[in-house]
């Protein structure tokens, strides 16, 4: 948005200015240099669009490319290394590109969660300095952090990471949804099950059935249940097999745990 009202206020401007000279040239026959000029600076803004345009093509077939590799060895790899290169340009290029950083980090954590490296993900997460983002994008960071210490197990960590949080909601409705599920989580580590339990049961009520929240929602009603000793084998076994493997590769290390007994009985 703040992009196109730059574009608006240098469309303006250069309009004011074209009139004014428009006036002045044309009472000595020079009116075509005006209308010269003008297409000249038509084409530049038309090359520009198209150029971010073509940008944000590219970026959002990285960003499907990464996210196909969560789930796949050899091309996580690869694109852990190709986020590595990408985080490397955008910290060269300053602050201005921190939101950029913030999302390759995100990115970058998920992909080494994956693979194993849960220290590594929260130390990629934790050079973000989310005093300096906006505060849906400081909550997205925040969540992915949980979402690392809960995968190596830190309850102390992953709490301490929310808590600025608490009783916060960002307006997304998905971010918000992945943020009450991140609590509820925490709770069920701290033995506060009924509140893990409600923040569950609330997602799977707004969650499309089988997206990623929703496949949240049910492991950690799932999880809910074991912690109370009652069946949770069918709630497990309602996440549909992509979303099970999704979960074995980024979930909570108590759900992760879950899921390896229910493949192997």
């Amino acid at each position: 948005m703040k992009t196109w009202i730059i574009r608006g206020l240098t469309l303006l401007g250069t309009l004011a200015f074209g009139s004014t000279l428009h006036f002045l040239l044309e009472p000595i026959g020079y009116a075509w240099v005006v209308w010269t000029l003008g297409a000249i600076a038509l084409c530049f803004f038309a090359l520009e669009i198209a150029l971010q345009q073509r940008k944000r093509f590219g970026e959002r077939a990285s960003w499907a490319r990464w996210r196909r590799a969560l789930l796949d060895p050899p091309a996580r790899k690869h694109a852990l290394d190709e986020l590595r290169r990408e985080l490397a340009r955008a910290h060269r290029l300053g602050p201005r590109l921190r939101v950029k950083q913030a999302r390759l980090s995100v990115a970058r954590a998920e992909l080494l969660l994956a693979e194993g490296k849960s220290r590594d993900a929260i130390a990629t997460l934790a050079a973000i300095d989310v005093n300096q983002l906006e505060p849906l994008q400081a909550a997205a960071v925040r969540i992915a952090r949980t979402q690392a210490y809960l995968h190596l197990g830190d309850v102390d960590g992953a709490a301490a990471t929310l808590s600025p949080l608490a009783g916060e909601t960002t307006g997304d409705a998905v971010v918000d949804a992945s943020l009450r599920l991140a609590f509820g989580a925490v709770a069920l580590e701290e033995g506060r099950t009924d509140d893990a339990e409600a923040a569950a049961r609330g997602v799977v009520e707004i969650a499309e059935e089988h997206d990623e929240l929703w496949d949240e929602a049910k492991a950690l009603e799932a999880a809910c249940l074991e912690e109370r000793d009652e069946p949770h084998q069918e709630t497990l076994r309602a996440i549909g097999a992509p979303g099970r493997a999704r979960l074995l590769a980024l979930g909570p290390r108590r759900l992760r745990e879950m899921l390896e007994e229910l493949d192997g009985s």
